[in-house]
């Protein structure tokens, strides 16, 4: 397999998962559902230019070769993490499928502390399905990017946006290298967790 340029927006496979982003975005407008309120979190974070930059979270499911459902799945989990989008809608219109890995790689009510809720996801990650924890990894490589950017813009202004601490946030994204690194050992995405490994010593030093 060659390698992956995995910051490419743009995927390297045509046919039907491409067909499927395009469905995807026309029947899921963002506009149609209420934002108000609610923080895009990359760990409680709102991105300083978010609407101008595109996920990259599809590009790199459709590059490793996931199945439709992941990639799908993909398109949507900020969808259901972050608007009024119930796991009902999802699995009524995309099946149990693409539910069922939106739920999985979602975290647990909001309303917990984020010390819990990120230990909940550093303990769910260990004995999730493997599809699921690709697009765990794809979703936090995509977060971590973000803030890498924002970070080499402003600097250690950039946590001042977040409602944890700077070392919370080093300890969550190093625990996260750490089980993706376990879980996903000599597999296909092996250069994908480098990625995501060398965003967060980037960011964290």
């Amino acid at each position: 397999m060659n390698k992956i340029s995995f910051y490419n927006w743009m995927p390297a496979r045509s046919g039907l998962t491409c067909l499927i982003l395009i469905l995807l975005i026309s029947i899921f407008p963002l506009s149609a559902f209420s934002w108000d309120g609610l923080d895009y979190d990359a760990g409680d974070y709102i991105e300083i230019n978010d609407s101008d930059r595109p996920s990259i979270k599809p590009g790199i499911l459709i590059q490793l070769e996931c199945s439709e459902a992941v990639i799908v799945a993909g398109v949507l989990h900020d969808t259901f993490e972050d608007t009024t989008v119930r796991l009902e809608q999802i699995k009524e219109i995309f099946g149990s499928a693409v539910a069922d890995l939106v739920e999985a790689a979602s975290e647990p009510e909001k309303s917990d502390k984020w010390e819990n809720r990120k230990k909940h996801t550093i303990e769910h990650l260990k004995t999730l399905p493997h599809n699921a924890v690709i697009l765990a990894l794809a979703d936090k490589l995509d977060n971590i990017r973000s803030i890498r950017e924002d970070y080499e813009r402003v600097a250690d202004e950039l946590w001042k946006r977040f409602n944890s601490p700077k070392e919370q946030q080093q300890w969550y994204y190093e625990a996260l290298v750490d089980v993706f690194s376990k879980r996903l050992i000599g597999d296909k995405c092996i250069s994908l967790v480098d990625c995501f490994r060398i965003d967060v010593k980037s960011v964290f030093g």
